[in-house]
């Protein structure tokens, strides 16, 4: 897949609000675990950290594959 039709496709995940809310849930959900769970649990701190780094991730790198997709697309224009 080349970096404009990557950059269409990760629009259109980002876009697509069964996604958006899928990834909204996880946040969620991790967030309650994380006020839920006891202050001295680093272990479960640290595994909901990392999950949470994880979408985070996730949503930088559809976000960067947009953009890399526009850069592209001018560059041919030019």
């Amino acid at each position: 897949m080349n970096p404009i039709e990557r950059g269409y496709e990760a629009k259109r995940l980002l876009d697509n609000p069964v996604l958006r809310e899928a990834i909204e849930g996880i946040r969620e959900n991790l967030v309650t675990k994380m006020e839920a769970s006891a202050i001295g649990d680093r272990d479960v701190h640290h595994e909901i950290a990392l999950s949470l780094q994880l979408l985070v991730n996730l949503r930088r790198q559809l976000t960067k594959w947009i953009s890399d997709g526009l850069a592209e697309e001018n560059k041919i224009k030019r």
